[in-house]
């Protein structure tokens, strides 16, 4: 039997071990778009495709061909989405300016972040380990393996706290998951009187 330091000794080597392989906590999953076709995915307050419009039509009259520009696209692009349309957004979506560990406050949101609060969403990232394999109704879904749940050294805008709708469950995996359903600002635990580990809850229709 191993004694309780050489267990520590191997937890240290698996851990960093891990680091070496898997890419930081910073990096996002693919978009379940982005997967599927290979091209990254329009994201809810993207305006690089305008200014891809854009630049195309300054390009093409350096060469002596004019072409019509948009009206006004940014509000073209918004009154044409449904507000029942899902939206495929990554954690970089969610992202807003509070240091590592540090208390949560409404007014760091972005607007941005706020557009997408009661919307339908489409995201992709990994389960926290859980002590259940099989049948689960909720679970944290992370940035990626390397993000940590909680204490000093996580960023609360790195997890979403997914509880599945109607009958449905899902199997833990190590493979990257993809979630749909309703985004919504839901600080927890509620109440302001702990130290929030998460913002954002997400009621899931499908997984996947």
């Amino acid at each position: 039997m191993k004694s309780l330091r050489e267990i520590r000794n191997l937890i240290g080597l698996v851990t960093v071990a891990t680091s070496l392989v898997v890419s930081g906590c910073n990096e996002s999953a693919p978009s379940a778009a982005a997967e599927s076709s290979g091209n990254e995915a329009t994201t809810i307050g993207d305006d690089n495709i305008y200014t891809s419009v854009e630049a195309t039509a300054k390009a093409s009259e350096t060469n002596g061909e004019k072409q019509a520009q948009p009206t006004d696209p940014p509000a073209a692009k918004k009154s044409s989405r449904s507000s029942n349309e899902i939206v495929d957004i990554t954690f970089d979506d969610l992202k807003f300016d509070i240091e590592k560990g540090g208390d949560f406050e409404p007014s760091m949101l972005t607007d941005k972040i706020k557009d997408l609060d009661g919307r339908r969403v489409r995201i992709r990232g990994f389960m926290l380990s859980s002590f259940q394999n099989h049948g689960l109704k909720n679970f944290v879904l992370l940035q990626n393996v390397n993000c940590p749940f909680g204490g000093p050294e996580a960023y609360v805008y790195h997890n979403i706290i997914v509880d599945l709708l109607n009958d449905q469950t899902v199997s833990y995996s190590l493979k990257p998951i993809t979630v749909e359903g309703t985004l919504s600002i839901r600080p927890f635990p509620p109440g302001g009187e702990e130290k929030e580990v998460s913002i954002f809850h997400l009621s899931g229709e499908k997984a996947y």
